[in-house]
């Protein structure tokens, strides 16, 4: 499937955290949808990337790599998603992050 290169530019890794060390479980994207004159920050994985890995207790853990070198991490609770069925099965949660991924992901 052929996926057009700005979705790739906010596709981030969704994992877990234990000492200090990541660990990547799966891979989601950030996206924006619009309900009238509102933006509404999203990030979408696929519902088996959360429900496979995750317990309902978990944290997890994002991580956007910036292009200039390095990362940022941040925390969101399993809570925070939801489960969308129809077409595809995902999960997303509202990525109220979204400045700050968009800053991470270019470097500024």
């Amino acid at each position: 499937m052929r996926v057009e290169d700005r979705i790739l530019k906010t596709v981030v890794f969704i994992g877990k955290e234990a000492g200090g060390q990541f660990t990547p479980l799966g891979t989601a994207f950030v996206g924006v949808v619009q309900e009238g004159t509102t933006s509404i920050p999203l990030l979408v994985t696929a519902a088996h990337v959360i429900d496979d890995y995750f317990k309902e207790t978990d944290t997890i853990f994002v991580r956007l790599n910036r292009n200039s070198g390095g990362s940022e991490r941040y925390r969101l609770s399993i809570m925070d998603f939801a489960t969308q069925t129809k077409g595809l099965i995902s999960r997303y949660c509202p990525f109220q992050l979204i400045s700050q991924c968009l800053v991470a992901r270019d470097g500024h």
